[in-house]
């Protein structure tokens, strides 16, 4: 998905066993209209034929067409240019204003572009690519085409464009669409896993180098958590876990699908765990959950806040062989006030609690669940599904709430909150004491 920033939003208090969490916001526009790096329109899928031809053609195309139009604001003009390396080269055709009737096709302002030469080739290349301002030199360049924010002046620096990757070969005097890169599947390797002596369980496993994303950690095919990749390298530690035989598998989950996609499954990895060799009593009294909420988090038109500043889950009891506690948090608010409303996903995940006394002592992240709701909408967003605290827990992303995209214009909020579960085995096996995990909601 789009450009992920995370900040943290809040902090979970457990008096007992202590759980503090980050509250992360994070969006990512279609484009941004101040980075020339990002003015791409997503999911634009410009394409032209020919794909391959000279640069001496005349007209260099025959067709092109985009999947959608040019974004709200920018529907003014449109025109085709050549860029190198950055460099604006030379227009490729003529300017297309809201003025031109539809006989010529359309220019992707009122509609996604549909441009023929056998209408009027001057508005899709009004000459040879040879004839352009600045000749190409051999390697790669672009076909971009604009879309105007300002009817009067052009704006190569900020307007968002369609592009498409192309090849040029001075020698022969050819030019073609650039063949997309083939993605290479990962490959999980080093997987191994360990039982520790506190009753833990920690397993790692390695990817290529390059590779980016996180590793997934399975225990009898059910996903118990997972680990970035740090320099080719994933780690996770399970909380304290009962003695048993257990299976393990992981497998390799891509953050960026063009260069490396999905790993197969590896493992299984067979462990014979003994368990903690110590017993504890009174496990775990007192438990009380309060929220600390800092500032509201606005980014790229998406906004998101927390309404309380404290959240009380009560304190923990003996309650069907577990101790737990429960609440909510709150309300939050999410609102979109994007020109175009792309959807939006609301998610949430915990980290393992680490004993703030002894930090060998931990309990697996999945001790928090939640039953999400959403109290109010304007852009018909949904809850997310309920996850059980220790059964199935939040020690992997789990929606709280999302919107698809529509077509409503203005500013459209969203109110959800959250029941909160906390449950850890009422079984000797979880030390007494003060807790601590980071809760991380990310909205994109």
């Amino acid at each position: 998905m789009s450009n992920s920033k995370t900040k943290r939003l809040a902090a979970l208090v457990i008096t007992g066993v202590l759980l503090s969490a980050g509250l992360a916001s994070t969006a990512a526009p279609a484009f941004a209209a101040d980075d020339p790096g990002t003015q791409v329109i997503e999911d634009g899928n410009l394409t032209i034929t020919p794909t391959t031809g000279s640069a001496t053609d005349f007209p260099m195309l025959q067709t092109m067409t985009t999947a959608t139009q040019c974004p709200v604001g920018y529907r003014e003009k449109a025109h085709n240019v050549a860029f190198q390396n950055g460099v604006y080269m030379g227009a490729l055709g003529i300017t297309w204003d809201t003025s031109i009737i539809s006989a010529f096709g359309n220019g992707g302002l009122s509609g996604p572009v549909q441009l023929s030469a056998a209408d009027s080739f001057d508005f899709l290349t009004d000459k040879a690519l040879a004839d352009i301002t600045t000749p190409l030199a051999t390697g790669d360049w672009e076909i971009r085409r604009y879309c105007w924010s300002d009817p009067n002046v052009r704006k190569l620096e900020s307007d968002p464009y369609f592009v498409l990757p192309m090849t040029f070969d001075a020698t022969a005097g050819t030019w073609a669409v650039k063949a997309a890169p083939v993605a290479e599947q990962g490959v999980v390797s080093n997987f191994t896993v360990v039982g520790n002596s506190n009753g833990t369980v920690s397993a790692a496993a390695s990817v290529q180098a390059g590779a980016s994303g996180k590793i997934e950690f399975y225990e009898n095919n059910v996903k118990v958590g997972e680990g970035p990749v740090l320099a080719g390298n994933a780690s996770w530690t399970s909380g304290i876990i009962a003695a048993g035989n257990y299976s393990y598998t992981a497998k390799f989950i891509s953050s960026n699908p063009a260069t490396f996609t999905d790993s197969a499954v590896a493992g299984p990895v067979a462990l014979v765990h003994t368990g903690s060799s110590v017993s504890y009593e009174g496990t775990p009294a007192g438990v009380d959950v309060t929220v600390e909420v800092p500032a509201t988090i606005e980014n790229n038109g998406l906004k998101l806040s927390v309404a309380n500043t404290a959240v009380n889950l009560g304190t923990a009891a003996a309650n069907g062989g577990k101790y737990t506690a429960s609440g909510n948090l709150g309300a939050v608010t999410v609102t979109d006030s994007r020109q175009v409303k792309a959807g939006w996903d609301l998610t949430g995940v915990n980290s393992v609690f680490t004993n703030q006394a002894d930090a060998t002592k931990t309990i697996a992240a999945k001790a928090l669940g939640w039953t999400p709701s959403v109290t109010s909408t304007e852009d018909a967003a949904t809850a997310g599904a309920s996850v059980a605290a220790w059964d199935a827990g939040l020690d992997g992303a789990k929606t709280l709430a999302s919107a698809v995209a529509n077509g409503l214009a203005g500013p459209k909020a969203t109110s959800a909150d959250a029941a909160l579960s906390f449950a850890v085995p009422a079984d000797g096996t979880v030390a007494p004491g003060t807790y601590k995990s980071t809760l991380t909601l990310t909205l994109i």
